[in-house]
């Protein structure tokens, strides 16, 4: 029997990082992902600009908040009024206008100290964190 390989990248339009490569045999996660990131390009059309940041949110919230009966291991009710409200009310604000390879981790950290500064919670800067990194993993 021959395994295929499903291998999935982009560029943002400049050409000059890698977004994404995902591996994996047929039928493992990677070919979800795979899937997923077709659906992406055919829900977008980014030629002539680069991929920002809302671009990959909304993507994230379509396919990975919205109907739960549909994905493989399914979120509770609050985690995804959650995930949404935190995206809507202080990530989407911040980065949704920039490129999303622009964003770097130094940027990110500043922010979250800033947020530290203004008097949120550890935690809170935490799940702001973790959920940025949902959304560039689902990317």
């Amino acid at each position: 029997m021959v395994r295929t390989t499903s291998v999935f990248s982009f560029r943002d339009t400049i050409g000059n990082g890698v977004g994404a490569h995902l591996h994996g045999p047929r039928g493992s996660s990677a070919v979800h992902h795979h899937n997923v990131a077709i659906a992406f390009k055919q829900d977008c059309d980014f030629r002539g600009r680069p991929i920002r940041f809302a671009d990959i949110a909304a993507h994230y919230v379509r396919y990975e908040l919205g109907d739960q009966s549909k994905v493989m291991i399914p979120r509770s009710h609050t985690t995804v009024s959650n995930y949404k409200r935190n995206l809507s009310k202080r990530i989407v604000p911040r980065w949704g206008k920039k490129p999303a390879l622009s964003i770097t981790t130094l940027d990110i950290e500043n922010w979250l100290l800033s947020l530290r500064k203004e008097g949120l919670a550890n935690q809170t800067c935490a799940r702001l964190k973790a959920i940025m990194s949902l959304v560039y993993a689902h990317a």
